[in-house]
């Protein structure tokens, strides 16, 4: 009976990927189909939640005075985790509102969920985004 009772605690540890030594690393799902987004904190989060990002479905032109969605947390320059969950376009994070500064290209279909690991020069750093498809005035 102890068998049984472990495999099965151990099989919905797998299905799930909770377990009680520590949280799972949350996925991009809170990021809709066809956005970019981002968060203020490594695996897809700010301050514990992954539905506080921000996204754009064509742009942001300027993260200057855009709260993640449920905060009052300022994003521009506050970025650490991004995905892009776009239906058929890269994307390009930016350093500099309007699209200037360095730009970071993340596919279509990926994220990068530990900014100050993979690109430490664009963690809290990020002033704009857009899709390859947006022009270089879309606001």
């Amino acid at each position: 009976m102890f068998k049984a009772i472990t495999r099965v605690a151990a099989t919905a540890v797998i299905a799930t990927g909770v377990s009680m030594g520590g949280a799972a690393i949350a996925s991009a799902a809170p990021c809709p189909a066809g956005y970019m987004c981002g968060w203020g904190d490594r695996d897809y989060l700010t301050s514990g939640s992954q539905a506080a990002n921000v996204k754009a479905y064509e742009c942001q032109y300027d993260l200057a005075f855009l709260n993640y969605s449920g905060t009052t947390r300022r994003s521009q320059d506050d970025i650490t985790s991004v995905y892009n969950n776009g239906n058929s376009n890269n994307g390009y994070y930016y350093t500099a509102a309007g699209y200037g500064g360095t730009p970071m290209l993340v596919s279509r279909g990926t994220g990068k969920p530990e900014l100050n690991v993979s690109n430490s020069g664009m963690n809290d750093k990020i002033s704009s985004f857009k899709f390859t498809s947006a022009s270089n005035t879309c606001h």
